[in-house]
């Protein structure tokens, strides 16, 4: 495993002025050291909607489409060996595909992502180098909802330097699981610097583990990852 450290700091340690814009731009062109560049310059010249960064957030959310699909696969595959002792990607992709289709049949907030299995699949391998920023987004998410009825969307993680740290918290929580189970699922991820504190949190969705475990008991396929 060869990790890349997001370039969030500065040289006296400190986080540099519109980091999540940083961290966003590897979420959405993961394997593009120059894209992840001018999109941060970009979105932290002007943070606002205008004619450079519609473009620019237009990416962002064609992205999210696949990467909160990655991000799930992600998140399951962290709970696997929780329901079974032959934990696999190809048993997370599974699940996370019989879910994603139920959701998109919802008439009123239908799933917007790729349902078959192939297609969640192709989308955990564009993103699976930052896989767990789309779970860490999700489960913080969840978590806030739970505990505080706060909607996460970028606009707080922006604004809100804890619930930044938080959102990274969760997703480096969710980075180490997975590569307790599956150490080839991620091989290059990208990071945050390890002289940044992270508050220290359990990412994922044990709200799963019930579906998991039937789904995985019900599973049947003759390939491993």
């Amino acid at each position: 495993m060869s990790e890349r450290v997001l370039p969030i700091l500065n040289e006296n340690g400190n986080l540099i002025p519109w980091a999540p814009f940083m961290v966003m731009g590897a979420m959405t062109f993961p394997e593009d050291r120059a894209a992840i560049r001018q999109f941060y310059s970009a979105m932290s010249i002007d943070p606002t909607p205008s004619k450079v960064t519609k473009p620019l957030l237009r990416k962002v959310r064609e992205a999210s489409n696949r990467g909160f699909a990655a991000g799930f696969v992600y998140s399951a595959a962290c709970h696997l060996p929780n329901v079974t002792k032959e934990p696999s990607f190809l048993k997370a992709a599974a699940f996370v595909s019989s879910i994603v289709k139920k959701l998109k049949e919802n008439p009123q907030e239908p799933w917007p992502g790729p349902a078959n299995r192939n297609q969640v699949q192709s989308a955990f391998w564009e993103f699976r180098n930052v896989a767990h920023f789309w779970a860490g987004f999700s489960s913080l998410r969840a978590q806030l909802d739970r505990e505080r009825g706060v909607d996460l969307d970028w606009v707080l993680i922006l604004e809100d330097r804890a619930v930044f740290l938080d959102f990274l918290g969760h997703s480096e929580s969710l980075r180490q699981e997975l590569a307790k189970v599956l150490p080839k699922a991620s091989p290059d991820p990208w990071v945050a610097p390890q002289a940044l504190s992270l508050p220290k949190v359990q990412g994922g969705y044990r709200a799963i583990e019930p579906a998991l475990r039937q789904f995985v008991e019900n599973y049947k396929s003759s390939k491993s990852y």
